[in-house]
């Protein structure tokens, strides 16, 4: 972003003093593969300025998945790959969820409160942004749990728990 500025309008929601532009919605539903090869990035009405933590955060929101339980081995490993990729720690990219996702539900609301079309339909067929803050408590209600407690909690929709090894998967790792 060295001496890029653009006035806008970005439809993205906006985040604090921005260092990058990003795609700001990578998510499965938004990627077409070759295989096991990426073969192109779609959708990019949110594409905007950002910063590498919210990229991350919503990106592990959707791709993990992170929005929803899933077996925990199968998440604990998908975190670890995820964050090892990017260079940094599990903690950094969990770190960065609830910022990120609170930032869409707050940027939908808007929108739909402004008449953004896309967003009303999402409102109206997805139920958001009240799908994506009851996920949001979700996860944080079972992520700052006393670990005892995370090996009895379960999600509210789910029997999935959240385990104590998402806090601390690659602690050591550092960006």
């Amino acid at each position: 972003m060295t001496g890029f500025e653009h006035p806008g309008p970005w439809r993205f929601f906006g985040v604090v003093a921005p260092t990058l532009i990003t795609h700001n919605d990578v998510a499965p539903y938004n990627v077409a593969f070759d295989g096991d090869e990426v073969a192109g990035v779609f959708d990019w009405d949110l594409a905007g300025p950002s910063t590498p933590d919210a990229d991350l955060g919503l990106t592990a929101w959707t791709s993990i998945p992170l929005f929803r339980p899933i077996p925990v081995n199968d998440a604990a490993e998908r975190l670890g790959v995820f964050a090892a990729g990017y260079g940094t720690a599990a903690e950094r990219v969990l770190d960065a969820v609830e910022p990120r996702v609170q930032l869409a539900i707050d940027g939908i609301r808007e929108a739909v409160r402004r008449g953004d079309e896309g967003m009303m339909n999402l409102a109206v067929t997805q139920g958001e942004p009240e799908r994506t803050e009851a996920a949001l408590a979700d996860f944080l209600a079972v992520r700052h749990s006393p670990p005892a407690a995370q090996e009895t909690r379960s999600w509210s929709r789910s029997s999935t728990v959240w385990p104590d090894r998402y806090r601390t998967l690659g602690r050591s790792r550092t960006n």
